[in-house]
Formats: structure tokens, sequence, C-alpha cells
């Protein structure tokens, strides 16, 4: 069972990571070419629905109710309480979901006295956007709980080749509209038809594979509260998190512009990619510290705590050194000399998730725990600073300055946090500082400022065999300046690699 476990923990961060791949790849060619045809204010707006939409469609706490739950249930070996618990939870969805709606359709009527920076031109395009989006995630909200489900049966793999699967089709879908001249709501569309096919593959295989039932004809008061109980306090959590990076185009559209919404959207864009390649191994160990949390091994805890940290941290390093070095060359060959701020806009957002995620498994903890609640006050802090600062920068230095708000926010959010670690869940916090960041951080710091200075001396036209040439510069002396710092299980795990390599 545990060997099963991580081999599914170890080819779910693969394929996250093949993913992640396939998705930048794409976006890197098609992406500039998808703005040149729908112009730069079109990608605002779309970037502005998105955005908009996805301030009210969190799940309010309630996938990672349904992860935690049917973990529990199924190591009681309680599989139909598992099948009650599924259709209570989705008829709680469905509620859920009429309620957004009703509150969708009053601001759709809304949309020109809210942002007031647009044209009359943009209100309408927007409004066309709007209701698209609007209609995809009202029929998507309902199935958030089906990637729960997979992982809570650690079918991390299936998950993975899900969201691989959407990639690809709305991807092949874009692609095909931009090629028959379509439009910004045509591209709108290949990502909603993307998102429900997704989605369609998940149901067959919960239904299939599982034997899990989902219905709504079963509910259980019990489980309601109980379910209740534990998520508000993650629907809050959620919802201060919906007030950073949703909520920012909608600030900038308040008080800047399309244009300055269209600045930070590639900042945004590449901030995402960075935030898969952060959360790739985000949730695949929940099952697993669960296990630890009811056996009561918090040295087990403890030493993953610092293992998935390192490796969080060296990986995450490795790609923002990458883009400081060679970032705004990138940019620049990508989107166009016009959205050069991007760069500066997306190095405070990176090293934001950096602190985040080498700390993933403290807060897989938290919830393990039921600690949830604990967090709360760190996160409404979060959106506090975030919200108040953004509206206040962002009229001075458009985007860049909605970009520090974002950086300041979770620096706030890291403190308070670490305080909470170590003295509610009891974790050596003050050991994780010096074996991941002090331990790491210095020889990449070095690493990372020889590398910049040799760049420096790559002074070729601005094209793409010199971002190509910075980037393998900066990889090599990266590798060379972080492989004397591991330890030996690092070590030990880089030889195995390249002797399974070598046996193939």
């Amino acid at each position: 069972m545990e060997n099963k476990s991580k081999n599914q923990i170890k080819y779910g961060a693969l394929i996250s990571y093949i993913t992640l791949i396939i998705n930048s790849v794409s976006s890197l060619i098609y992406l500039p070419w998808m703005v040149s045809i729908i112009g730069k204010n079109n990608y605002g707006l779309y970037t502005l629905a998105n955005s908009f939409i996805g301030l009210f469609l969190i799940d309010f706490g309630l996938s990672a109710s349904v992860a935690r739950f049917i973990s529990k249930y199924n190591a009681e070996g309680n599989n139909e309480k598992v099948n009650v618990f599924v259709s209570t939870i989705e008829r709680l969805y469905l509620i859920i979901d009429f309620c957004i709606l009703v509150v969708l359709v009053v601001l759709y009527f809304s949309v020109e006295n809210i942002y007031v920076g647009l044209s009359q031109e943009e209100i309408g395009q927007f409004r066309a956007l709007y209701i698209v989006v609007a209609i995809y995630s009202l029929i998507s909200f309902p199935c958030i709980s089906f990637s729960g489900i997979l992982n809570a049966y650690e079918k991390f793999v299936q998950q993975k080749l899900c969201e691989l699967f959407s990639k690809i089709v709305t991807i092949f879908l874009t692609v095909i509209a931009l090629l028959l001249g379509g439009n910004v709501f045509s591209v709108v569309m290949s990502s909603a038809v993307g998102g429900i096919s997704s989605i369609i593959v998940k149901y067959i295989i919960i239904r299939n594979s599982l034997n899990v039932n989902i219905t709504i004809k079963k509910f259980d008061k019990n489980i309601a509260n109980e379910v209740f109980t534990f998520s508000v306090w993650i629907m809050i959590i959620s919802l201060a998190q919906r007030c950073i990076f949703n909520l920012t185009p909608t600030i900038l559209g308040i008080f800047s512009n399309s244009d300055e919404i269209a600045t930070f959207a590639p900042a945004n864009t590449l901030e995402s990619y960075f935030y898969s390649i952060s959360a790739a191994v985000d949730g695949l160990f929940l099952p697993t510290v669960s296990r630890y949390v009811a056996n009561n091994e918090m040295e087990q805890i403890s030493s993953l705590f610092v293992r998935i940290g390192r490796y969080q941290f060296i990986v995450l390093g490795l790609v923002l050194s990458e883009f400081i070095c060679v970032g705004k060359e990138f940019i620049f060959l990508w989107m166009g000399e016009e959205f050069l701020q991007a760069y500066m806009c997306a190095i405070p957002l990176f090293i934001a998730d950096i602190l985040l995620f080498t700390q993933t498994i403290a807060n897989t903890t938290m919830i393990a725990k039921n600690e949830v609640k604990k967090q709360v006050l760190g996160y409404v802090l979060m959106a506090i600073v975030c919200v108040a600062l953004s509206a206040f920068l962002c009229r001075k230095i458009g985007a860049f300055g909605s970009a520090i708000a974002i950086f300041v926010s979770y620096i706030v959010l890291f403190i308070y946090m670490n305080f909470q670690y170590s003295k509610v869940m009891k974790l050596n916090v003050i050991g994780f500082f010096k074996k991941c960041y002090l331990a790491l951080g210095l020889p990449m710091a070095f690493s990372l400022v020889t590398a910049y200075g040799l760049c420096l001396f790559v002074s070729f036209r601005k094209m793409w065999v010199t971002v190509i040439i910075k980037a393998g510069i900066v990889l090599i002396i990266y590798c060379l300046g972080m492989i004397l710092f591991l330890d030996d299980m690092e070590k030990s795990l880089i030889k195995k690699a390249i002797l399974h390599v070598r046996q193939k």
C-alpha cells in the first residue's frame, strides 16, 4: 500500500510537470499570436472576465472536506458512508451554485458602475465574455468535488492525466478558433469546452473505477453539519485568497485602466505557471500526512517537512534564477516591448509563491489535524493588506504596484503562519529555516549573482538563441553551486536516477 501510494505521488507529480511544460510551451507559441489577433485591450478584458467570475466561484472549502472525510471513511472501511457523504456534498454544491447564479445575474447589470475605467465599447465586449465564463463556471462548480474524490483515493495519476487532457483540448480548440479567424469570444468558448471535457472524464473514472455513486438523493444532516464546521474556515481562507490574484485585475479596472490590466496579465500568466510547478506536489501528501497524524508520528512529519521543503526550494529557486537572468529578453520576444513591465511584476509574485509552497507539508498537517481555523486570521490579514495596498499603489505605479501589494501581503501571511506552525503544530520551524532557507539560500544567491554576471557578457541581438544560451549558463552554474550543499539522501536519489536512466 505504501509503495503504491509513493508511486501515485511520484507519477502524479511527473504528469503535473509534463502538463506544465506542454501548457508553457504552447502558451509561449500561441499567446502572443492570440494577443496579436484579438488585441491587447481584448486580452485585458479576457483576463478581467475570468478573474471577476473567479471571485465568486470558490469551492467554499468543500473540496478539502471531500479529501479529508473520504480518506477517513476509507480508513474505517465504510464505503456506504462515502456514498452518503458524496451525495450530501453534491446537494450542498447545487444550493451554493444557485445562490451564486443569483449574485452573478445582479452583478451583470452593474458592470458599467463597477468598471468605470472601461469604455462603453469595452463594457459591451466584457458583458458578452461575462455570460460565457459565468455559464461554464456554474456548470463546473458542482463538479469541483471530483478532484477531491480522486485525491482521497490517491488516484493522483488519473487526476493529473485529466488536467493534461483538459489542457490539450483547450489548446487544440483555441488554435483552431484563431486559425479560422475567431475573436476573444471563441477563445473563451474553447477554454470552456476544454474544462467540461475534463469534468466528463473525471466522472467516468469515479463512476467506473472507484465504486462511488455520485447522486443527490441522499442527505445526512449530521454529515452536513460536520462538513460545515470544517469547511467554514477553509471557505474564509478561500475568499481571502480570491482577494489576491482574482481581485487584482478588478482593482486595476476600478482605479486604473484596461492597459494596466493587460500589462499585469502576462505576469499573472507566468505566476500561474510558476504556481503550477510549486503546486505539482501540493495535495499529494494529504493521505500520507493524515496517516502520520492518526498514528501520532510527528517525527515522520517533521522529516517530510524538511525533505519536501528543500526539494521545493531547489526547484523553485532554479526557475526564479532563470527568470531573473533571462526573463526580460524572454518577455520581449514572447509578448513584445509593450509588455516589458510584466518582468518586474512577475519577480515579487514568484518569491511569494516560494515562501508559500516550500512549507506545503506544514499547511497539509494543519488540514489533517483539523486546525484550519488557526489559519484564518493570517489569510484575512493578507487579503486586507493586499486590497488596501493595491488600491493605493496601482493609482501611482499601475500593475507593478499591485504586484508589490501581493508580495507584501504574502510576507504578512508567511510570518503569521510560521508562528502557528511553531506554537500550535509544534513543528521545528527554526530547524526548517536552518536546513532549508539558510543551508540552501546562500549558495543559491551566490549562484544567481554569478550566473547573472556571466549573462551580461552574452549580448547578442534580442533573439531566442540568446535566451537559450543564457538559460543554459544559469542552469550549469546553479547546478554546480547547489549540488555541493545537497544532503546524503538527496545525493543518493540523484545517483539512483542517473543509474536508472543508464540502465534504460
